[in-house]
């Protein structure tokens, strides 16, 4: 025997010849698979079931994301930089700050891969320590324009009118102003 609970469903399919109060009746329901629902008439023993034509967001953007190839080349590009930024001193072959001027300006060779700089520093080594440098300061930078930004524009958007106007003008003020001057 089947165990029914009692449950409010709301229905998106409008049936011929009922009113909108009978398809919010409270009815039984089965227990069935997540995200499907009964076909055929209610107590229809058929066991027959159909998938829910209802997508949450979050699937249909990893959906839409999957299709597209080079924002999955971009992820992992990300990934792949994110994971050597965190690694970088264990996988360095020289130390990225030790100078060796007998050794310097090389061109790229079996020892030094991208060569050296003009005080004999290894440029790979140096190249990976500054991932995780970036890395950090891409994410401080996100930190901070969110948790300014998110709540002024929050109360901006509840209170409106004046207060509204004010965001919005130092918004545009400081959307005016090139990023590389505050890149300098």
């Amino acid at each position: 025997m089947t165990r029914h609970r009692w449950t409010t469903r709301l229905t998106h399919l409008k049936v011929a010849g009922t009113s909108d109060c009978a398809l919010h009746r409270k009815r039984p329901v089965s227990a069935g698979p997540p995200g499907y629902f009964r076909l055929g008439a209610q107590g229809a023993g058929d066991g027959a079931w159909e998938a829910s034509r209802i997508e949450s967001p979050t699937r249909r953007f990893l959906r839409r994301f999957r299709a597209q190839r080079v924002g999955l080349v971009a992820l992992g590009f990300l990934l792949a930089l994110a994971v050597i930024a965190v690694i970088a001193p264990y996988i360095t072959p020289f130390d990225p700050t030790k100078q060796a001027l007998s050794q310097r300006l090389q061109d790229p060779n079996s020892e030094h891969w991208l060569g050296t700089d003009d005080l004999g520093r290894d440029v790979l080594s140096r190249m990976l320590v500054a991932a995780r440098v970036s890395l950090v300061a891409a994410i401080q930078a996100t930190a901070v324009s969110v948790v300014l930004g998110v709540p002024l524009g929050l109360m901006a958007g509840y209170a409106r009118g004046w207060f509204d106007a004010i965001v919005s003008r130092i918004n545009d003020a400081v959307m005016a102003i090139p990023a590389l001057l505050f890149a300098l």
